[in-house]
């Protein structure tokens, strides 16, 4: 957010002409004045994109969210299955996918029953979190995709991963996972779990 100089300079003189203070003391009041207000601006931007997401949320389907939870948990498996793979050490990676994963029953263990009519004992049980996270990322794909005016370029992923990255709602809950785990590459980790929801999301459909 940026003032012209002409009206910055309005401004200027208008409190300069009611106080005693200089015009370089009211220039820096104004600038931390302004730098106040475009922090308020984008706080309450967040807040609204994210209960936005979050009516989006709970005006799904159970079937839908059952789905979704079942993405989630395969998401933690495949995450799981890399790290090992490679002989992942990096223990903010690790971290994270304790994060991501939960090994008791939580508020979102409801939707669970798809979740475990396929497990076969490969799935892990994902954390509310995760589970909040991929149905951002699933608000996303809606938004982006008319699956009643599919083409051939409607499911291509790199333009949902781009949109997914951006999307505040998904930053929000990818933060709470993220949060206090330090490693090297959190974008790549990022990447690699929006991968596996489009390509797990496009299997189901």
């Amino acid at each position: 957010m940026r003032c012209d100089k002409s009206t910055m300079t309005e401004i200027q003189e208008a409190f300069a002409s009611e106080s005693t203070l200089t015009n370089r003391t009211v220039n820096n009041f104004l600038q931390i004045l302004l730098m106040e207000l475009i922090g308020q601006i984008l706080s309450e931007c967040y807040q609204q994109e994210v209960k936005q997401a979050t009516d989006v949320k709970e005006s799904m389907s159970q079937n839908d969210r059952q789905i979704l939870y079942y993405i989630a948990g395969y998401i933690v498996r495949s995450l799981r299955k890399n790290t090992n793979r490679i002989h992942q050490t990096d223990e903010g990676v690790l971290a994270a996918l304790d994060k991501m994963q939960s090994d008791g029953t939580t508020e979102l263990s409801t939707y669970a029953s798809w979740f475990n009519q396929v497990n076969r004992g490969g799935l892990k049980r994902p954390s509310d979190t995760l589970v909040d996270l991929v149905c951002a990322m699933e608000i996303v794909v809606r938004g982006k995709v008319s699956f009643d005016n599919l083409s051939s370029t409607s499911l291509l992923v790199s333009p949902l991963k781009e949109a997914i990255l951006e999307s505040t709602a998904v930053k929000h809950y990818a933060d709470q996972i993220f949060r206090g785990c330090k490693f090297d590459n959190s974008f790549q980790v990022e990447k690699d779990r929006i991968s596996i929801f489009d390509n797990s999301r496009i299997c189901c459909g």
